[in-house]
C-alpha cells in the first residue's frame, strides 16, 4: 500500500513541478527578464500553492460528475491534443512554417474541436432503436411499396453525429 501511495504522489508532484516550471520559464520570465533567482524561487513556491489549491478544488468538484469523468477527460484531451498534434506535424512537414501560422492553426483547431465537443453535448446520439416488429401489420395486404414517413426529424448535421472522442482525427 505504501508503494502505491508513493508512486501516486511521485507522479502528482512531478506533474505539479513541471507545470510550475513551464509557467515560470515560458510565461513569467518572458515578461520579466530581470527576475532574480531569489524572486523566481519565491514565485515558484507561490505558484505551487496556487496550482495545488486549484488541483485540489478540481478533485472535489469532479466527484459530482459521476460517470461523465471519462467522457470529460476524453473531450479535454481531444480539444487540446488535436491542435497540438497539428502544430507538431506543421513543424515536421513544412519547413517554412512560422509562429503566426502555428498560432492561427492552433486557434482554428481549438475553435473547431470545441465546436465538435459542444455539438456532441447539444445533439446527443439517438439511443433508441426503432421497432422492427410486424405484429400490428395487416397480413392480407401483399403490396411491396415504399412510402415516405410522416414523422419529422430534427436535422442534425452528419459531422455532429460522429463520436466526439475522436475529434482530433476528424480535422
Amino acid at each position: 500500500m505504501a508503494c502505491l501511495f508513493s508512486g501516486a504522489l511521485s507522479t502528482a508532484s512531478s506533474g505539479l513541478n513541471s507545470l510550475i516550471t513551464v509557467t515560470l520559464e515560458d510565461v513569467v520570465k518572458k515578461r520579466w527578464t530581470d527576475l532574480s533567482d531569489y524572486e523566481a524561487t519565491k514565485l515558484s513556491k507561490i505558484l505551487a500553492v496556487l496550482y495545488g489549491i486549484v488541483i485540489t478544488g478540481c478533485a472535489f468538484v469532479i466527484k459530482y460528475f459521476g460517470t461523465l469523468v471519462l467522457q470529460l477527460s476524453y473531450s479535454i484531451t481531444g480539444i487540446v491534443g488535436g491542435p497540438l498534434l497539428g502544430i507538431f506535424f506543421l513543424g515536421i512537414m513544412i519547413p517554412r512554417a512560422n509562429y503566426k501560422g502555428a498560432y492561427a492553426g492552433a486557434f482554428v483547431g481549438f475553435v473547431l474541436t470545441i465546436t465538435i465537443a459542444l455539438s456532441a453535448v447539444i445533439y446527443p446520439p439517438n439511443k433508441m432503436a426503432g421497432s422492427i416488429s410486424i405484429k400490428a401489420c395487416n397480413s392480407s395486404i401483399y403490396a411491396n411499396t415504399t412510402a415516405d414517413g410522416i414523422m419529422s426529424k430534427t436535422f442534425v448535421p452528419h459531422r455532429y453525429r460522429t463520436n466526439h472522442d475522436h475529434s482530433p482525427i476528424l480535422l
